[in-house]
């Protein structure tokens, strides 16, 4: 029996600054990774719209999920100079927040 997914149902974001130690330009990529419900032909995809004081904020771009939805994956990345660039991942979808990261690993 299919049961719909409500987005309320999701807690399903991560973020992490993979280290790259042969960068000599970056300390290494800051990786965003969700889970959002989503139509079941569409591609929903993850934009930059905003950086300042330590805060990224993210918009994942889809059409509002139907009664028939399945779980997509969604995933952001860029490169950060230095460990603290970001303290904060905001995500939003329309007006919706989606998720506030507030706890950025760092893989080594």
């Amino acid at each position: 029996m299919f049961q719909p997914t409500l987005e309320q149902d999701l807690d399903l974001w991560e973020a992490w600054i993979e280290f790259d130690h042969l960068s000599t330009e970056s300390f290494g990529t800051l990786h965003i990774w969700g889970e959002i419900t989503a139509g079941r032909r569409e591609k929903p995809y993850v934009v930059k719209t905003a950086s300042g004081n330590g805060e990224l904020r993210l918009e994942v771009v889809s059409a509002p999920a139907l009664p028939h939805s399945r779980i997509a994956e969604v995933h952001f990345s860029e490169p950060v100079q230095n460990i603290g660039n970001y303290n904060t991942v905001v995500i939003y979808r329309g007006n919706q927040l989606l998720a506030c990261i507030v706890d950025i690993e760092v893989v080594v």
